[in-house]
């Protein structure tokens, strides 16, 4: 899957890491999740396709590793 560079606007674009999904709605799904985006701030998180390889072994995927505090509902 591709592999997504994750950023916030705020006064100055902040970077907050990178996440693993198939689509960008996946990855701003998963990025939401993973960097724990309060509410009033999703609508400023902005995902950018840096790689199409699927060698993500070690980078963060959208899905959560305890099943009943996952904020996907997967």
């Amino acid at each position: 899957m591709p592999r997504w560079s994750v950023d916030i606007i705020r006064k100055k674009s902040e970077h907050l890491g990178t996440v693993v999904a198939a689509n960008e709605k996946e990855a701003i799904k998963a990025a939401i999740a993973i960097y724990q985006v309060e509410p009033a701030r999703r609508n400023r998180i902005t995902v950018t396709k840096i790689s199409d390889k699927d060698d993500n072994e070690g980078w963060p995927t959208g899905r959560c590793a305890v099943q009943q505090q996952c904020p996907l509902g997967q």
